[in-house]
């Protein structure tokens, strides 16, 4: 999480800054130890728990040891981790991590658990100290929280309903990044391109940063599609500093699904931005994640088997919007020579219809005495139209193969048996 990283820089200036910690990397060193959580997803949810027991041994061995848990989980979990895991002294919500130096301070004297979930408006950002040191590139949070309220989705109830910081404060704070070397800035938000303050928007933020000498690169993540505005758009037309990258989640190729996930937008109002963006710029560089599958690089789209109709399944004409496939249950070979949008000619690195029939596929039979990886230059360098190619296992072969397609422009799917391969 992009937010928990800005978070956890933050908290670092701020025990060093104002309360003269060091950092280290030996926790048996450590006076305080704190984990910055996040509840997207439940396994890390379990791993808190399981790190705080481990924890608890060293504070067993040094009473004065001062644990603290942050983050979403903190927020969503409060009561359950003073219940869990009582030797912990502070827990503190997303929104209050400006607190931490008073709440340090309060645990030292307390026999329970200080707890502070709050959900201040602004104050968190009035209250975080500048940064003394800077990386080449770094990340600025301009919102916080989302209003948008998908039924799968935790973040209003542990960020809270969307809240935006005054531009003149953003630009501050870039300005003493770029004091400090910083020349490339990603501006945060859960739903980044829904920001508004004054009347200003994030083209609007946008366009200002682009006056600043110093940043030489902007990016921005992450997106909704109902805020993917007109105004956002055009400024990809003239931008020299927004980078081409645009990461708009879908979350689902099927409509039916997206009503159920309370997305309020369908799979060809989603397709309808792409085109927007492919009339400015043919080449733009698109990124789109999808609820238990994830986009690992940019250009990658992995995504279940199953969605693509796997074998002995049957898909519903709807539930891909990327891609057009056969339903007849032959596996990930009836997409080779499908129609992705409509307009898109596929092949498959593997995986092929055993029968032959598709000839563009059947790498390994034209060129015969080549490696896998020479057989699949060869047919990328041979047939010139294909937009898109297929991959069924995330080995280090298909790894370099798909590489060699996205240099030349060629979008990559990369098909799954379950959605934890992705990680591979």
């Amino acid at each position: 999480c992009q937010m928990n990283e800005y978070d956890s820089d933050k908290m670092k200036d701020l025990l060093s800054n104002e309360m003269k910690f060091e950092y280290t990397c030996v926790k048996e060193d450590a006076d305080i130890l704190i984990v910055n959580t996040c509840s997207i997803r439940e396994k890390a949810q379990e791993k808190v728990f399981s790190l705080l027991g481990k924890w608890r041994k060293l504070k067993n061995n040094k009473p004065e040891l001062v644990i603290g848990v942050t983050g979403c989980v903190a927020s969503q979990e409060s009561d359950n981790i003073s219940k869990r895991a009582p030797y912990v002294d502070m827990v503190i919500g997303p929104q209050t991590i400006h607190r931490l130096p008073k709440i340090y301070k309060e645990s030292l004297s307390s026999k329970n658990t200080i707890v502070d979930v709050d959900f201040p408006l602004i104050e968190k950002f009035d209250n975080l100290p500048t940064s003394t040191e800077s990386k080449f590139s770094e990340f600025v949070t301009i919102m916080e929280g989302c209003s948008k309220y998908c039924s799968y989705c935790v973040v209003p109830y542990t960020r809270g309903t969307e809240v935006s910081r005054p531009l003149k404060d953003i630009l501050r704070e870039i300005d003493n990044l770029t004091d400090n070397g910083t020349k490339e800035i990603t501006l945060l938000g859960q739903n980044v391109n829904a920001y508004e303050s004054d009347g200003f928007r994030l083209s609007d933020l946008i366009l200002s940063i682009e006056k600043l000498n110093e940043i030489k690169r902007v990016r921005y993540t992450t997106s909704h599609p109902k805020d993917m505005t007109e105004d956002l758009i055009e400024i990809y037309k003239f931008s020299k500093k927004l980078m081409p990258l645009v990461h708009l989640p879908v979350q689902s190729g099927s409509n039916k699904i997206l009503k159920m996930m309370n997305r309020n937008h369908t799979i060809e109002e989603y397709l309808e931005i792409f085109d927007k963006l492919k009339k400015i710029n043919s080449n733009r560089i698109k990124r789109r994640d999808f609820v238990k599958s994830t986009i690992v690089s940019s250009g990658i789209f992995i995504v279940p088997r199953h969605v693509l109709g796997g074998q002995g399944y049957t898909a519903p004409s709807d539930q891909l919007g990327l891609a057009s496939v056969g339903t007849g249950g032959k596996g990930s070979s009836d997409i080779i020579n499908a129609s992705v949008n409509g307009r898109e000619r596929v092949i498959s690195l593997c995986d092929v219809d055993s029968s032959g029939s598709n000839k563009i596929s059947r790498v390994t039979k034209k060129f015969p005495n080549a490696s896998f990886y020479d057989n699949f230059k060869k047919m990328l360098d041979k047939e010139k139209d294909i937009d898109a190619v297929t991959i069924s296992s995330p080995d280090h072969t298909h790894a370099a193969a798909a590489v060699y397609a996205m240099e030349r422009g060629i979008h990559v799917y990369c098909l799954l048996y379950t959605s934890d391969a992705a990680d591979e």
